[in-house]
């Protein structure tokens, strides 16, 4: 009976839903520009975060070496685009970090690094662990697309991205409907955080947990008298976000004990 009610996909999805729900967090990002655009297609999302990513790892002297012509391609939102890029970064705060490690070791020989170095550090670490997730959504259309593939249901260009955003409007003209990325709610979850926060710096973070436990991060920049504003906003948005997190929760909780109720009849 419970089959019928609820489609076991749907109430998978549900579930992961409410285990995400059970971690709040509320990130404040003090920019010079502001776009004001929603995340576009999973597809073209990928190319945005590869693009910003290698923009970022140029500045840092970790560019890509140009080809044969002389001049750098375009970065595409593939599988090899993020490998190359967890790579560039994992090389870049090695390094870093080594030279941090010196320091402590020996601080009379080896200098401290700059903030700007320690900020860099940081930026590696990042785009190396979110290239890293990256792969691992990969990794999982991989797995699931493949009986698909042979099936006939998906043509084998449907499990990668290897494009850039020309390259998408063009498959989708060729294929006259969306050029859809098979993944799941959960990773979707996950390309829209990393394509909403990119290479920008983060202020300050609040990290809230369904047990009561509270986290916040403030950058030592932000705790001058000058920056009570934006302290401000980011305790409003912390009072707005649990607010609205706990209407979520809810509702979920509602959806699962009327599922319940009519499975009991």
């Amino acid at each position: 009976m419970a089959s019928r009610l609820i489609p076991e996909g749907l109430a998978d999805d549900v579930r992961r839903i409410m285990g995400d729900l059970t971690t709040l967090e509320i990130n404040t990002i003090v920019t010079e520009s502001i776009l004001g655009t929603k995340m576009p297609g999973i597809r073209h999302a990928l190319v945005n975060i590869a693009r910003d990513y290698d923009r970022q790892l140029s500045l840092y002297g970790m560019g890509r070496p140009p080809g044969e012509d002389g001049t750098v391609p375009p970065m595409r939102g593939g599988r090899s685009a993020f490998d190359d890029l967890h790579d560039r970064s994992r090389r870049l705060a090695v390094w870093l970090q080594q030279r941090a490690d010196a320091h402590v070791r020996a601080p009379d020989l080896n200098p401290a690094l700059s903030s700007e170095e320690r900020q860099m550090l940081q930026m590696a670490c990042r785009i190396e662990e979110k290239t890293s997730q990256l792969k691992g959504v990969f990794n999982a259309v991989a797995v699931r697309g493949e009986s698909l593939v042979k099936a006939g249901v998906l043509d084998p260009s449907a499990l990668t991205n290897d494009y850039g955003h020309d390259e998408i409007e063009q498959k989708q003209a060729a294929l006259g409907r969306r050029f859809d990325f098979p993944v799941q709610p959960e990773e979707v979850v996950l390309v829209r955080k990393i394509w909403e926060i990119g290479t920008d710096n983060i202020s300050m973070q609040t990290i809230v947990q369904l047990d009561g436990d509270v986290v916040t991060r403030i950058h030592t920049g932000f705790l001058g008298v000058d920056q009570e504003v934006t302290r401000r906003i980011h305790d409003e948005m912390i009072q707005t976000s649990i607010g609205t997190w706990g209407s979520l929760v809810r509702l979920v909780g509602d959806f699962f004990r009327s599922a319940s109720a009519l499975a009991r009849r």
